[in-house]
């Protein structure tokens, strides 16, 4: 049975009581839970593909974003006990999406119901990835402009796209909340996934380098495998059908 909704922490998902298991997506900062949309059509049956909805976007414009990913993480948990608890589950963060997962899968590790699997797509490990979020002192410095020229330069953005001044109104506004969230975020080394994991970097990727991405074999606590994909920051888009048989291989196999 395929239910129409499961709450406001999901949009662009597909979710039946008989699959096997709940795959949680995280994006990145600015990020919509869009960047998933096609997945949901790619896995097999068994899995749920659930694209996780952060506060002050989409249909939650109108919420603020949290403070801090402890908080984020903490009202994710509580309002979503009951599905967490449900079945087994999974993380899959793209890019900061991976710290958010990962603060998730912690978490729930340390109330006994830890996470099946937990895979990173384009992401450092923790302490690299703070590293490059531009989280300066003095962010309240860095303009519209300087982010845009970031954006660009790693390519993370379409440069039509950004010209389009409704675009950069909606965008830039959750793109700051996002940033002064991580800003806020401390990492703490001693916590480890006992759980298998994947590390997946494109080859490509100007803002992530394969050395930082394979640093998280540090984090998890289990079996940890990591692939290199041809490609940019959103290397996953141009190889859907590998990635997805990783996937299923993984998740399906537990």
């Amino acid at each position: 049975m395929i239910r129409r909704s499961i709450g406001k922490w999901f949009a662009h998902y597909q979710y039946s009581e008989k699959a096997k298991i709940n795959l949680f997506c995280f994006v990145f900062a600015g990020g919509s839970p869009t960047f998933f949309f096609v997945w949901k059509n790619l896995f097999p049956e068994e899995i749920n593909v659930l694209s996780v909805l952060y506060p002050f976007r989409e249909k939650r414009i109108a919420e603020p974003m949290p403070k801090t990913t402890e908080e984020l993480v903490s009202d994710f948990i509580r309002d979503n006990e009951k599905m967490l608890f449900g079945k087994p589950w999974a993380v899959w963060g793209h890019c900061s999406g991976a710290l958010i997962g990962f603060e998730t899968a912690a978490a729930m590790q340390e109330q006994g119901h830890p996470a099946s699997a937990f895979v990173v797509s384009g992401c450092e490990a923790p302490e690299s990835a703070l590293d490059r979020l531009m989280l300066s002192n003095d962010f309240s410095s860095i303009t519209d402009e300087d982010i845009l020229n970031d954006l660009l330069l790693f390519g993370l953005v379409d440069p039509q796209l950004v010209r389009d001044e409704d675009f950069r109104n909606y965008f830039f506004p959750i793109y700051r909340a996002d940033l002064e969230m991580f800003r806020n975020y401390r990492y703490d080394k001693s916590k480890k996934l006992s759980v298998p994991s994947i590390v997946m970097h494109g080859t490509e990727d100007k803002m992530v380098s394969a050395e930082r991405s394979r640093l998280w074999a540090e984090v998890p606590g289990g079996q940890m495998e990591f692939r290199e994909f041809h490609g940019g920051h959103y290397f996953v888009n141009d190889h859907k059908e590998e990635v997805r048989d990783k996937f299923s291989a993984l998740l399906c196999g537990l």
